[in-house]
């Protein structure tokens, strides 16, 4: 009797140990980019269109990734009526915010496309707002309102005003004016030794201009655009980087405990 009592204490304290271990695993790699867990903000962190960007299609249509879930079932409806497209005159743009299934595709959960549900206006300056109500899965909201500007493309049926090249002069034509003819004595000149002519008529441009000419520069990338590249690149790895530790940490852990329980039990039926 004592010997079961001994045995289902350390059954208890084993089950114990295996849920403190799997909390801690999950607190530690909970918080990343699915907004389950943490205390950050959502932020955009992409868009198919650039903030300034001009020359945009009438039918665009903008694609947004933000930091965390935004298209869990419960923030679903509030998030979709935290944008506002605006043109020109301020006036509101009907607009459709679609978002996908998180239990059909869970890599889809950070994604909201914003589609307008007619062609915009050609040459149109337009403002898309996401506005601060926007909330993530973890019931934290932006900091701030975030607004995307951009201008439409130009009709192309409409004739193009032909545009001059930059740093170049215009050029303008002088008539010409004609002059009497003048009769000019002849003079009879003095010749040159043929060795000298051959001189005058074969002049060598200088080794060092010639191989100037013919390396043009070539433009070098700077170093802040390889950084922003490579740090644009480790975002989503970073982070199954991190999921894939958390979960090899709980099984670690689920092992252990498993292999100390089997002892105790031997241990005990030993004695």
């Amino acid at each position: 009797m004592l010997k079961l009592k001994k045995i289902t204490l350390t059954l208890f304290i084993s089950l114990l140990i295996c849920l403190a271990a799997a909390g801690i695993a999950a607190g530690s790699g909970g918080g990343g980019g699915d907004g389950t867990g943490g205390a950050n903000h959502p932020e955009l962190v992409e868009s198919s269109v650039r903030d300034g960007q001009e020359g945009v299609a009438i039918d665009v249509v903008i694609d947004l990734v933000f930091s965390n879930n935004v298209v869990h079932f419960s923030i679903a409806e509030n998030n979709k009526a935290s944008f506002i497209l605006r043109d020109g005159m301020n006036d509101a743009v009907p607009i459709e915010v679609l978002m996908g299934d998180e239990q059909i595709d869970p890599s889809i959960r950070r994604n909201i496309t914003v589609a307008p549900l007619a062609p915009l206006k050609y040459d149109t300056r337009y403002t898309l707002v996401i506005l601060q109500s926007l909330t993530a899965r973890n019931g934290n909201s932006m900091a701030a309102d975030v607004t995307l500007t951009f201008t439409t493309q130009s009709n192309p049926s409409l004739p193009q005003e032909p545009q001059p090249a930059p740093n170049t002069p215009a050029v303008t034509e002088t008539p010409a004016q004609i002059e009497p003819p003048t009769e000019t004595p002849v003079q009879d000149e003095p010749t040159a030794p043929p060795a000298q002519i051959e001189e005058i008529a074969r002049p060598e441009a200088p080794p060092d201009r010639l191989e100037e000419t013919a390396r043009p520069d070539t433009p070098e990338t700077k170093p802040e655009d390889r950084q922003t590249s490579e740090t644009a690149e480790e975002g989503p790895a970073s982070s199954a980087r991190r999921e894939l530790r958390a979960s090899w940490m709980t099984y670690a852990v689920l092992a252990a405990v498993a292999a100390l329980i089997a002892f105790g039990a031997f241990y005990f039926r030993k004695r």
